[in-house]
């Protein structure tokens, strides 16, 4: 029997769908609900409070952790992962993880690591994400649509607020120089486990 293992990391849990590719059937389904893990990260439906209400970010080490306890709970309960001959994942797209370059060099999880997040902490720049609800940015557009000349001269439309990482910049600039990537949420979820081992 292979096994297809489908994921997906929305704002409040992530999921996994397991699908037998020879019978084209769901046999097991599974979601880790972010706010029900122990240790808890702060959020409230997978948001971290701010007093400001534009500003909309969630903690990278909890879809790690979410990952890291949802592959344990499958294990648990019966599924042999080692059946998986094909993993896909999807999520929420509009964000920004920041990482430390040395996250895609690989190879840095080590047997001695009391977690999965804790081997990923020290390749975090910034310890909070700005996911797709963010429209800290809204300032920032209208300076655009300023500078080119207004909604007309810029296609009609206005320019729409998504996180990135200048307000981020602003409010608490990045430590140090050395070089750095970022990555959207989805993109960071599904690389953690391909360059914590390789």
């Amino acid at each position: 029997m292979a096994l297809f293992l489908g994921l997906d990391c929305s704002t409040q849990s992530l999921t996994a769908v397991i699908i037998d590719t020879a019978r084209r059937a769901v046999v097991h389904q599974h979601s880790v609900v972010f706010d029900e893990m122990s240790p808890g990260y702060g959020g409230v439906n997978g948001v971290l409070p701010n007093e400001d209400s534009l500003v909309k970010r969630s903690n990278p080490l909890m879809w790690v952790a979410a990952l890291d306890q949802l592959l344990a709970e499958l294990q648990a309960s019966g599924v042999d992962l080692g059946k998986v001959e094909a993993i896909s994942g999807s999520g929420q797209q509009h964000g920004t993880v920041y990482l430390g370059a040395e996250f895609q060099s690989g190879g840095w999880l080590r047997r001695d690591d009391p977690s999965l997040p804790a081997a990923v902490k020290p390749h975090l720049r910034r310890a909070e994400s700005p996911i797709w609800m963010d429209s800290s940015t809204f300032a920032d557009c209208r300076r655009i649509e300023a500078a080119l000349g207004g909604r007309r001269r810029f296609g009609g439309g206005p320019a729409l607020p998504r996180p990135n990482a200048l307000p981020v910049h602003r409010s608490a600039p990045s430590p140090g120089r050395s070089r750095k990537s970022t990555a959207t949420p989805p993109s960071f979820i599904w690389s953690v486990p391909f360059f914590a081992l390789c």
